[in-house]
């Protein structure tokens, strides 16, 4: 959620406008968006989640975190809708070391950053900006060994 407010303030324009110009539009990702129900018919969306608690329906076309949804439904941490084929470009990208065909997106050093888990001794899978679902030991990752028997 901070990340949001620093990238749209030193890039100049909301976070939805930064990233369709700087990724989405130069990946020919032309389905990507976080408000995706503004601009596609509701029959090409999938229902996502079944929110009984905060909305009390079906979303559709609308993130399903309540913190991003307070926010507008645009932020870092938000759902990021799109077709498998625009999505595979993002992922793809990634993958590539921050680059897709020829073109760099992100900085190396960027990306190494925001891959990076400063917490990992406290057994935490959070990078600085991504969840990590395990924790592979890399050479940048410090695990405290496991001394509990049982």
């Amino acid at each position: 959620m901070i990340l949001t407010g620093v990238i749209e303030r030193l890039g100049e324009q909301p976070l939805e406008a930064y990233n369709a110009q700087h990724f989405y539009n130069r990946l020919g990702a032309t389905t990507l968006d976080y408000l995706y129900m503004k601009r596609f018919p509701q029959e090409q969306m999938a229902p996502t989640v079944n929110d009984t608690i905060f909305r009390r329906q079906w979303l559709q076309g609308y993130v399903h975190d309540e913190n991003a949804a307070m926010m507008g439904g645009v932020s870092g941490h938000a759902g990021l809708f799109g077709n498998a084929n625009d999505l595979a470009k993002l992922m793809r990208m990634y993958l590539n070391v921050e680059t897709y065909g020829s073109e760099r997106y992100i900085k190396e050093k960027t990306g190494d950053e925001f891959t990076s888990r400063p917490f990992t001794r406290q057994r935490n899978q959070r990078s600085v900006g991504l969840e990590k679902t395990e924790l592979a030991r890399g050479p940048n990752d410090v695990m405290e060994k496991n001394t509990s028997k049982t």
